[in-house]
């Protein structure tokens, strides 16, 4: 994936982001832990 491909995917992901956020609040917001002993 070239520079600019990448970069509109990742402008794409970021409305999608901003939408979502603008609808739903952070009240669909989950954060998940992925480090292997459980705290960063």
């Amino acid at each position: 994936m070239d520079h600019l491909e990448r970069g509109g995917k990742s402008q794409q992901l970021a409305f999608s982001y901003e939408d979502e956020f603008e609808k739903h609040g952070l009240g669909r917001l989950h954060l998940l832990n992925t480090t292997k002993g459980g705290i960063a």
